[in-house]
């Protein structure tokens, strides 16, 4: 196992110099937008470096009961939904599917509104947004965060995360503006093995960050 990275606060620190690097010369107003909770602590020196406040955007997994790990989907607070088309296509009981994608829906709505008080929710019409993650894995969650903010229309979407697999760092540069993964380790596995620390993230923990 290779460990890049101490842990989530470190990770954001490298992944903010290039941040940083990138937006020379731009002078268009930007937004910081964490997926909750495990990025919020990776997007928080980012926004320090470009003076900006930490906006936080909720996406919750669609899955079914029987398999919880396997996501079909992922869904935002506003309803904005992505599948993964190659699992969707395969499920004929939309009355499953549909309870599973209003369970994610719940619960979206939910987190959100665990730290819509510690946001300033800026309007990101004619912004750069940069979106933030600890690491993207199936990019379910990322997608529809992609796809929700984009119907705001900022000027451009930026993804940013300090580790991909090579395949998912594609398909985010098809769906953004410019996308900036620090490692694309293949293989993969998953996101948690290429961190020293990586427990989970609590709401208070989070908001810390924020406030």
């Amino acid at each position: 196992m290779t460990v890049l990275y101490e842990d989530r606060l470190q990770a954001g620190e490298l992944l903010a110099t290039e941040v940083a690097i990138g937006l020379e010369g731009v002078e268009l107003p930007i937004r910081v937008y964490a997926l909750p909770r495990g990025g919020i602590p990776v997007a928080f020196p980012i926004a320090q470096r470009l003076h900006c406040p930490l906006e936080v955007l909720a996406a919750k997994k669609i899955a079914l009961p029987n398999n919880p790990e396997l996501a079909l989907g992922a869904i935002t607070p506003d309803g904005t939904t992505a599948w993964a088309k190659s699992s969707f296509s395969k499920r004929k009981n939309s009355q499953e599917l549909e309870q599973a994608r209003e369970e994610a829906y719940q619960s979206a709505i939910a987190l959100q509104e665990q730290f819509n008080p510690h946001c300033l929710q800026l309007a990101v019409e004619n912004t750069i947004v940069i979106i933030v993650d600890d690491g993207i894995a199936t990019g379910m969650t990322m997608m529809t965060a992609i796809k929700a903010l984009r119907k705001q229309e900022p000027a451009q979407i930026w993804v940013a995360a300090p580790v991909a697999p090579p395949e998912m760092k594609e398909k985010i540069e098809q769906n953004s503006d410019r996308a900036i993964i620090l490692e694309t380790p293949d293989p993969f596995f998953n996101v948690g093995r290429f961190y020293k620390k990586f427990s989970q993230v609590s709401t208070e923990e989070a908001i810390t960050y924020l406030d």
